[in-house]
C-alpha cells in the first residue's frame, strides 16, 4: 500500500472514530435524560388525560415527580394514575397525585409509594443532570423531552430555540411541541436540564425554571436529589433532613393554638354578625376604613377581630406577617396612600398548611357549612372568579401589575384606586361578575388584591387557600367554574 493511500486510510479511520465517539456521546446524552421522565396517564371525570413528569428524588421507599398543575389537577386531582419509566420498558406504575401544588407556578406533586416492591431501580437514575451554565441566551438550542399525543420520550430532531426568559419561566420557539409534552422536561444541547415545561401549544411553548421548581418542593418538604453535573461522583451527605410526613406533625403540633383559635371564631360567627354594635354598617367598622361593615375582606375582619386578631396572629405564629410596607409587628395601618404591605411568603405558607389541616377536619366542615353558606360563601367565590379571570389573559394582567406598581412607586396612586382604574372595574361587566350573588365593592376589591399579591409572589398559596376552602365547602360551584387552563 503507498504511504498516500496509508495516510488516507488512517485520517478516514481517525475522522470516523471521532464521529461515533460523538454521537455515542450524544446518544448518552438524550437516554440519560430520558431516565428522568415519565409518562403519565389517567383520568378526570372519565376523560382521560396524559402528560409528562420529572423525577426529583426518593426517601422511604417513595419516589417523588414533579409535573404540570393542569395535568395532575383540573376540576379535581388526576385520578387512576398510571406513570411509565424508562427504567422499566413495558410496565405500568401506579401512583397518587399529592395535595401540594401552586398553580403560579404550574406546580404540583406526585408519588409512587413501595418503589421496592416495584423494583425501580432509584440507583440507576440520573439525578446529576441539572444545567450548571448559569442561565440560557436567547437563541440558545434546547430540546423537550415528553409525551405528545402519547408518544413517550420522542425527541425534537432540530432544536427549539429561548426567546426570552421572564422571571421563573423561559419562553422558546418550537414547531414540534405537542399537547403532552406539559410536565416534561426542558433540556439543554448538553442534555442538562433547565426548566419543566408548562405550556405545549406552538409555536410559542414555556417552562417554568427548574432552580424555581426545586425552590418549592424544598419550602414544602419534599426530597430533590437533583444536581447539578459535577467532575466526579461524590458520596452524598448524610440526610438529616426531616420527611415531608415529619414536617406536617411538627405543623399539627406547633399549630394546635391557631387551630383552635381560628375553629372557635368560626364557630362564633352568629354571634359576632348579630351583636348590636354592627347595627349601623356605615359607622361600625371605622378603624378598618369601610363604610360596608357586612362586605369585603375588611368587614369580616371588623366582625372577628374581637375573638381572633392581627396583634395574637403576629404572636402565634414565629416569623413575620410582612416582609415590609406600613404595618408593625402589632398593628395594621390601613390608611397608607402609597405603601401596601408585602407578605413574608414564610408565613403565608405556613398559614397554607394550618389552613389545610382545619380543612381535612370533616366533622367542623360539617357543623360550619351554613355558617361558611352564610358569610363566607360569597367572598370565597368572589376571590377565586376574579383570579382564574386575571389568568386566563396573564398579558393584561401584566401591563395592569407594571401600571400599578410604576404609580404607588411615584407616589401617583389616584385614591379608591380600585374603583377609578377602568381595568379593575370592568370585571363587574365584562366578566359578568355584576350579577346579584356578586357584590359592586368586592368585585374590584378582590382584583386588586391579586396585583398586590401578584407583586409579593403570594399570589399563587392565597389562591391553592382559596380553592382548597371551595372544595371543601362549595365542590359543585369549583366543578361548575374550573375553566382556567395554563
Amino acid at each position: 500500500m503507498s504511504w498516500n493511500l496509508t495516510r488516507l486510510v488512517i485520517c478516514a479511520a481517525a475522522i470516523a472514530v471521532l464521529v461515533v465517539a460523538n454521537t455515542d456521546t450524544s446518544r448518552a446524552g438524550e437516554e440519560e435524560a430520558k431516565q428522568l421522565i415519565v409518562l403519565i396517564e389517567g383520568k378526570i371525570a372519565n376523560q382521560d388525560v396524559f402528560g409528562a413528569g420529572i423525577i426529583i428524588g426518593s426517601r422511604a421507599d417513595r419516589l417523588y415527580i414533579a409535573t404540570a398543575h393542569h395535568v395532575a389537577w383540573r376540576h379535581t386531582k388526576l385520578e387512576d394514575v398510571r406513570l411509565r419509566l424508562k427504567q422499566l420498558p413495558g410496565e405500568y406504575v401506579r401512583a397518587e397525585v399529592l395535595d401540594d401544588y401552586d398553580v403560579d407556578l404550574d406546580l404540583a406533586v406526585i408519588v409512587v409509594k413501595g418503589i421496592t416492591h416495584s423494583a425501580i431501580p432509584v440507583n440507576e437514575i440520573p439525578f446529576q443532570q441539572l444545567d450548571a451554565s448559569g442561565g440560557l441566551a436567547r437563541g440558545d438550542e434546547v430540546f423537550t423531552i415528553g409525551n405528545p399525543i402519547g408518544e413517550g420520550w420522542r425527541i425534537n430532531v432540530t432544536p427549539d430555540r429561548i426567546s426570552d426568559s421572564l422571571g421563573d419561566f423561559l419562553r422558546f420557539e418550537s414547531l414540534s411541541i405537542q399537547n403532552g409534552h406539559s410536565g416534561g422536561g426542558l433540556f439543554t444541547k448538553k442534555w442538562e436540564l433547565v426548566g419543566m415545561i408548562t405550556r405545549d401549544q406552538p409555536p410559542r411553548a414555556q417552562a417554568v425554571k427548574i432552580d424555581r421548581v426545586l425552590e418549592q418542593l424544598r419550602r414544602w418538604g419534599y426530597p430533590v436529589d437533583l444536581v447539578q453535573q459535577t467532575p466526579a461522583v461524590q458520596s452524598p451527605p448524610p440526610d438529616t433532613s426531616e420527611s415531608h410526613e415529619d414536617r406536617r406533625a411538627m405543623t399539627e403540633a406547633n399549630a394546635a393554638p391557631i387551630i383552635s383559635l381560628t375553629k372557635n371564631s368560626w364557630l362564633q360567627l352568629d354571634s359576632i354578625y348579630s351583636d348590636p354594635r354592627f347595627s349601623d354598617p356605615g359607622t361600625a367598622c371605622i378603624e378598618e376604613l369601610t363604610w360596608i361593615a357586612d362586605r369585603g375582606l375588611r368587614g369580616l375582619y371588623c366582625h372577628i377581630k374581637s375573638s381572633i386578631n392581627y396583634r395574637k396572629i403576629s404572636e402565634l405564629f414565629d416569623v413575620p406577617i410582612f416582609d415590609s410596607g406600613p404595618h408593625t409587628s402589632s398593628t395594621l395601618n390601613l390608611n397608607a396612600e402609597f405603601e401596601f404591605g408585602h407578605y413574608n411568603i414564610e408565613f403565608v405558607k405556613s398559614a397554607s398548611r394550618i389552613f389545610s389541616i382545619i380543612l381535612e377536619d370533616r366533622i367542623f366542615i360539617e357543623e360550619t357549612k351554613e355558617l361558611y353558606n352564610t358569610y363566607i360563601r360569597r367572598l370565597a367565590r368572589t376571590y377565586y372568579l376574579t383570579y382564574s379571570y386575571l389568568k386566563q389573559d396573564e398579558d393584561s394582567f401584566e401591563r395592569e401589575r407594571r401600571k400599578y406598581l410604576s404609580l404607588v412607586k411615584s407616589r401617583k396612586l389616584p385614591p379608591n384606586y380600585a374603583v377609578t382604574s377602568h381595568y379593575i372595574h370592568q370585571f363587574n361587566i365584562i366578566k359578568g361578575m355584576n350579577e346579584p350573588e356578586y357584590d359592586v365593592y368586592e368585585v374590584p376589591v378582590s382584583v386588586l388584591f391579586w396585583i398586590r399579591r401578584s407583586i409579593d409572589g403570594t399570589a399563587g398559596t392565597f389562591y391553592n387557600m382559596v380553592n382548597s376552602l371551595l372544595l371543601a365547602y362549595d365542590a359543585e360551584f369549583v366543578n361548575e367554574h374550573r375553566f382556567y387552563r395554563r
